[in-house]
């Protein structure tokens, strides 16, 4: 009988750590700031769609847009754009980041955002 006992209580026991480290309380958390980091990112890009506008990016090269753009980005916040398969840099591994993909005939150019040190 005390080992129907033992045994009862380890599977519970057991159980109950499995349901513990299944339910993680913070992992609600990290999505929603994710979330709330890639809105932000994505807002970003935006103005600078906005001030620079699609003609000009459409109509810089490669080398233009990626000046243009690291003068845009600060200690924060990169900004990077790939055309034609031709990138300025890339995110590192893991970062939120934020795409936005236009296109003028076969000519297509991906703006991109990311944070340098993490929000």
């Amino acid at each position: 009988m005390r080992f129907v006992d033992l045994s009862v209580a380890g599977v519970i026991s057991i159980t109950a750590i499995a349901l513990l480290l299944a339910w993680n309380p913070q992992a609600p958390d990290v999505a929603a700031r994710r979330n709330l980091d890639q809105a932000s990112l994505r807002d970003l890009l935006a103005i600078v769609l906005e001030r620079a506008g699609v003609a000009k990016l459409l109509q810089d090269s490669p080398a233009e847009l990626c000046s243009y753009l690291g003068q845009l980005s600060n200690s924060t916040v990169t900004l990077s754009a790939e055309v034609g398969g031709q990138g300025c840099a890339a995110p590192p591994a893991g970062a939120v980041t934020a795409e936005l993909t236009f296109a003028d005939g076969s000519r297509v150019v991906t703006l991109e955002s990311w944070y340098s040190e993490g929000p």
